[in-house]
């Protein structure tokens, strides 16, 4: 592969239309598909991750997190995936997650491409967690009184 997308995010002189960002998302769902229908969690979606050939053809890449999902265990580590794409259950220490959590990258990574700038960028878990809540709002009444109880129990 000649490039990674964070390269071409980065790189001021090449354009990308509309169909290019379509198609690297849609490459990039198909891979990621291909992997939970074989429950596989890859757990570190990134543009540096996501190679780029120079037909246009995307691979997913850097398995040295991934982790088969569904079994009786079923417990994994929360330090995972980059914490500019990582999934607030993740931030929130959740040792029990799922494919969301690679959905959620996919979707900063979507972002990235349009805006040509990280959606969360940030230094901190907490840091992390407001800029979060300040794009998506915070939970719901239903839900604050869980994510209260793992705040206090985090810090």
């Amino acid at each position: 592969m000649e490039s990674d997308l964070k390269k071409i995010i980065d790189n001021p002189y090449i354009t990308l239309s509309g169909g290019d960002i379509k198609s690297f998302m849609l490459q990039s769902l198909l891979g990621l598909e291909y992997l939970h229908s074989r429950w596989i969690l890859h757990r570190d979606l990134k543009p540096d991750n996501l190679l780029v050939s120079s037909k246009g053809i995307l691979k997913l890449a850097d398995f040295g997190l991934a982790r088969v999902f569904g079994t009786l265990e079923g417990h994994y580590s929360p330090n995972v995936v980059t914490r500019w794409y990582r999934a607030p259950e993740l931030c929130f220490k959740a040792d029990i997650y799922g494919t969301g959590v690679d959905i959620w990258s996919l979707g900063c990574v979507f972002y990235e491409l349009i805006k040509r700038q990280p959606l969360f960028p940030s230094d901190s878990e907490i840091g992390q967690l407001k800029k979060i809540f300040d794009v998506v709002g915070f939970p719901d009444e239903n839900a604050w009184p869980v994510c209260y109880i793992i705040i206090i129990i985090i810090f």
